[in-house]
């Protein structure tokens, strides 16, 4: 090879080797088979179930937003009831005053 020829052939080697590093890598789809303990957000990237009130549901299927107080299932993929606090007790009455003597 002539010295300009092979200094093309260099170059264009490199020059594709620096396109092939700029080039994104792509996620599998979201669907059943990579998503099956979660669900799908509009997006395309998979949610796993129980981690967000705001993506919730299985096996690869459209997220869901829970409402309210609503939690999502991890188990389930589903939204059910949120678990409220526990209630406060009853404060005890005062003793009644004993009269004083004169």
């Amino acid at each position: 090879m002539t010295k300009p020829l092979k200094s093309r052939v260099v170059g264009f080697g490199l020059v594709l080797a620096l396109g092939l590093m700029g080039c994104p890598t792509t996620s599998p789809p979201c669907n059943a088979q990579s998503c099956a303990n979660g669900c799908c957000k509009a997006d395309g990237t998979c949610a796993v179930a129980g981690s967000s009130a705001a993506a919730c549901g299985l096996s690869g299927q459209a997220c869901v937003a829970c409402e309210g107080a609503q939690q999502c299932s991890a188990s389930t993929g589903t939204c059910v009831a949120g678990s409220g606090g526990g209630g406060g007790s009853a404060g005890a009455g005062g003793a009644a005053g004993v009269g004083g003597s004169a």
